[in-house]
C-alpha cells in the first residue's frame, strides 16, 4: 500500500462538509461521483469526488479510494490535477481535486481529470 496512505488516512478525520459546499454532479462511475463544489474559505470551485454509499462499507473499495488520494497527492506534474484535501463530506469519503475549466467541451465547459476506474 505504501507509506503515503497512512498520512492521507490521518487526514480522513477531517470533516470537509462545512468547508466545501456541494454543487452539481459532473460525472459518476462504479466507485464514485464527482461534483463541482465551492471551497467556502478559499472562494474557488473544486472537483469533489465522493465514494459511493454502496462502496463505503467495502474494505477493498475504501482502501482503493485512500490509495487514489495518496498517489495523486504525491504527484506533481502540470498534466495532473492537484489534490487539495481528503476527508469526509456528509459522512462519505471524499477527495477534493483541482477543478480544470475547459472551453468548448461536451461537458458544460468542465474537464475533471481524475485517476481511477470512474474517470470517464
Amino acid at each position: 500500500m505504501g507509506a503515503m496512505v497512512p498520512r492521507m488516512h490521518g487526514a480522513l478525520g477531517q470533516d470537509l462538509t462545512a468547508a466545501y459546499r456541494l454543487g452539481p454532479l459532473l460525472g459518476q462511475g462504479a466507485f464514485g461521483a464527482v461534483h463541482r463544489a465551492r471551497d467556502v474559505a478559499g472562494g474557488r470551485d473544486v472537483a469533489l469526488k465522493l465514494l459511493t454509499a454502496e462502496r463505503q462499507g467495502a474494505a477493498a473499495a475504501v482502501e482503493r479510494f485512500l490509495r487514489e488520494a495518496a498517489v495523486v497527492a504525491a504527484l506533481e506534474h502540470p498534466g495532473i490535477v492537484r489534490v487539495h484535501a481528503a476527508g469526509l463530506h456528509g459522512g462519505r469519503l471524499a477527495i477534493v481535486y483541482e477543478l480544470v475549466e475547459a472551453i468548448g467541451t461536451q461537458h458544460d465547459g468542465v474537464h475533471v481529470r481524475v485517476v481511477g476506474d470512474d474517470a470517464r
